[in-house]
């Protein structure tokens, strides 16, 4: 059986970069999209008859 040796050195801890962006309100007024429509499909506007022998002709 293989041994596995541990190493006891501890590793060096990289802080992470932070940056400061600023917002340019302009450009982000213009990139905001509009507010979506309701969907249209599920509004069923003309009357469905699923019986084949009536008509609604007329």
């Amino acid at each position: 059986m293989e041994r596995k040796i541990e190493s006891t050195e501890k590793k060096a801890y990289n802080p992470p970069q932070i940056e400061k962006i600023t917002l340019d309100n302009e450009i982000s007024l213009t990139m905001e999209s509009a507010p979506a429509d309701p969907p249209s499909w599920s509004e069923n506007k003309e009357y469905f008859n699923n019986d084949p022998f009536k008509t609604n002709v007329g």
